[in-house]
């Protein structure tokens, strides 16, 4: 399940990456540094949650609020176009974590189609909250 639910997310990830632009970042000119990886290994089994690094050394902190509200805006808008629904009502994708290091921008999405993943959103947002 977690491979099919990465296809499903790489290719929402590539359409809508392209549709973001602000001032120091171009979805469209965005180069992965790897392969997405599952984030899985570190909260454990079941977790549809992938993390996304793009070569971005302008990307400023103050930019990062922008980019995780329209990318999450322009995933959703995909979801809906191709007829994909999250569990129980819930978004189809969330945007699960957004920061830069060393001029890499780290984008973690989460697949929102199991309790796992509805779990480890739940973890992190309170985490974030502590």
């Amino acid at each position: 399940m977690q491979n099919a639910s990465l296809e499903i997310t790489n290719q929402a990830f590539k359409e809508t990456i392209a549709l973001i632009c602000v001032p120091e970042f171009d979805g469209k000119n965005a180069k992965e540094t790897h392969k997405a990886e599952m984030i899985s290994d570190v909260w454990g089994k079941g977790v549809m949650a992938f993390e996304y690094s793009l070569d971005a050394p302008e990307v400023k902190t103050n930019e990062l609020d922008a980019i995780r509200n329209k990318l999450a805006k322009e995933l959703n808008e995909y979801a809906e176009r191709n007829k994909l629904k999250g569990l129980n009502g819930l978004p189809c994708f969330v945007v699960s974590d957004i920061w830069t290091f060393a001029g890499v921008l780290h984008i973690d999405i989460s697949h929102v189609v199991n309790q796992a993943t509805v779990d480890y959103l739940h973890d992190v947002t309170k985490s974030e909250k502590d």
